[in-house]
This record gives C-alpha cells, structure tokens and sequence, in this order.
C-alpha cells in the first residue's frame, strides 16, 4: 500500500512532434512576511496556522507508507521533514523575493532505501514554475535520513503548496500553446531529458519569460533543465502590459 503524505504552506493576511503541432496542456488538470513563513511551526495538529500539516489521505499514524517488503510509519516520514522543512521553505523565499509571483504546487517521489537513506526523488509534479525553487527543493529533499525501513526500501510521495506573495494571471494553455506553437520546436535541441515534461511559466513585462519549472516522470536532469529555460529567455512574446501571466504546456521530444 502507498499513501501520499500532504505538506501545505498557508498564507497569513491578504492577499518528437511535427512542426505543425503546438504544444498539449499539461497532463495535470496574499501577502506575508519571510520571517513568519520561515518561523513558521511544524503542527499537523493545526492546520490555521501558517505550519507544514502532513496528513495521510485516510486513517492515522497507524497505517504505514510501505514498498515491496519495507515500510515507514506516517510519524516517522513527518519527524525527519520536520528537521528539513526550513531548508525548503528558504529555497522558495530566495527566488521569490526578486519574483514574488512564483508559488503553486509540488509534488515529490521518495524513493528510500533499505537502510533509510534517499535512493532518488524528483518532482512528479509542480506547478511552480521556478526551476531554480524546484532544484534546491529536491536537493534538500536528498539530505534526509529515514530510519531504516528494511526489505527493499520504501517509496512515498510528499505534496507541498508555496503560496506565491503577488498573484499572477492565468493564460490559458490553449491560448498559450497557438502562440508558442512555433517557438516550442527549438526546444528539442537540449538534449538527454525527459521525453515527456510538464513546462510552467511566467511572461513579465516586455513579453519576456524570466521564469520556468519542469516535472516529469522520472528524475529532471540540470543541464537539459538549464538549456529549456535559457532557451525561453530568449523568446519574446505580447506584453502583458503590466500583469504577470502564467501558462505551462506538455514538451514532447
């Protein structure tokens, strides 16, 4: 059995395809202060405070998250995200103090090995759209040590949810994919990714994009990451005239 174990940020305050085809959708259908999201407490028994609240999708801290043979409780995965959870906290205010529209959802997949320690884990899913936020997030997420849950290993997934400072307005993928449907081509040239990744974005002032993030079904490799969002500096698209758009699209090789 698995059971996917929720982290959840809250706010405090106010708030290989041919050149004819554009991109997919993605597979995936208020203000506050550093200081109080980085002191923030780690309660899962409050969950109106501006806290880390894991929860199991049912039951308690008597079911276990388990793999093949090894388990871990649900109190024994919280304990040690609780000695990281600032860590993770502070990759997101670092890049969101100079972009105060990134925020959204992760999504990440442990995998631990037989003596506790994480074998991989990446972003199964995000919609963050900050691939400088994602990065340090799972880099942080790969320092942590479980107890040892046996047999094979285990395996867990850890959502969070970053509330970003400033909104930002949504541009639908439809919308977003007829304009980008000849830009996304030059995309293919980073080489030794995924074959499949979901793409998020920010369009600012000027029509640029000074911000992407990525997840897919396997680990996200730096330099093809890097080479995707350097490449979508480079385009130029409306101005937005004054808004923030965000979008995100399917990327096939």
């Amino acid at each position: 059995m698995r059971f996917s174990i929720a982290l959840v940020v809250l706010a405090v305050g106010c708030g290989g395809k041919s050149k004819t085809e554009a991109p997919e959708a993605p597979d995936e259908s208020g203000d506050r202060t550093s200081e109080s999201l980085l002191s923030a407490d780690f309660n899962p028994s409050d969950r109106t405070r501006e806290s880390v609240a894991p929860e199991l999708e049912q039951g308690g801290d008597d079911l276990q998250v388990e793999g093949a043979k090894g388990h871990l409780s649900n109190y024994e995965v919280r304990k040690v995200v609780k000695r990281h959870w600032k860590g993770m906290k502070r990759c997101f205010l670092n890049e969101s103090r100079n972009a105060r529209y990134i925020g959204g959802a992760v999504e990440l997949q442990y995998y631990v090995s037989p003596k506790g320690s994480v074998k991989e884990v990446y972003m199964t899913s995000t919609d963050l759209g900050s691939w400088g936020v994602e990065r340090c997030i799972v880099e942080e997420a790969k320092q942590m040590k479980f107890r040892a849950p046996g047999g094979t290993g285990t395996d867990f997934t850890l959502p969070m949810e970053f509330p970003a400072y400033e909104g930002s307005v949504p541009w639908s993928a439809s919308e977003s994919a007829t304009v980008l449907k000849k830009k996304v081509r030059d995309l293919r040239k980073c080489r030794k990714g995924p074959k499949r990744a979901n793409v998020t974005f920010y369009v600012v002032d000027g029509g640029l994009i000074n911000q992407a993030g990525f997840s897919a079904s396997q680990p996200i490799p730096e330099a093809w990451a890097s080479c995707m969002q350097e490449k979508m500096k480079e385009w130029t698209l409306d101005d937005p005239n004054g808004q923030t758009l965000k979008s995100s699209f399917l990327f096939k090789r």
